[in-house]
């Protein structure tokens, strides 16, 4: 097996097992990039079948279904995130290197109105909201 098909297997081994979405290479190795986790807290019944777009710096990182995470690795910086849902004020994140950030989104129907929330939260919030598995992100 070569190298690339090696790599590609293992890159579809990571979708499959975060839910799918998979992000942009940003170059950067592991040890000098930053990890961010986003995935979705909501239970409202009317929007589990709304999925959105999670973008950083305006770029797509990728989308956002009700049973998915997604992980995805960027390069230090100070980034700003938002969606292609409107609402929801974007958020700045400050990537250092080799830390792990998680970033819960929901969603929620009032009448014809939806409302999107958009918050960082710890680890240890996002493992119970989310169901993380330990040493697996």
């Amino acid at each position: 097996m070569t190298k690339f098909s090696l790599a590609l297997s293992l890159s579809l081994l990571a979708s499959i097992a975060y839910g799918g979405d998979t992000a942009r290479d940003t170059g950067a190795t592991s040890l000098e990039s930053a990890t961010l986790v986003v995935y979705r807290s909501d239970a409202d019944l009317r929007s589990r079948r709304l999925s959105f777009d999670v973008r950083l710096d305006q770029q797509n990182i990728g989308r956002v279904r009700r049973d998915n995470t997604l992980v995805v690795e960027f390069a230090p910086g100070s980034y700003i995130l938002d969606t292609s849902l409107p609402g929801e004020d974007p958020i700045t994140l400050d990537l250092q290197p080799g830390a792990t950030y998680y970033v819960e989104t929901g969603l929620r129907v009032r009448g014809d109105q939806l409302e999107i929330t958009l918050q960082e939260v710890g680890e240890q919030v996002a493992r119970t909201r989310a169901d993380l598995p330990a040493g697996q992100i």
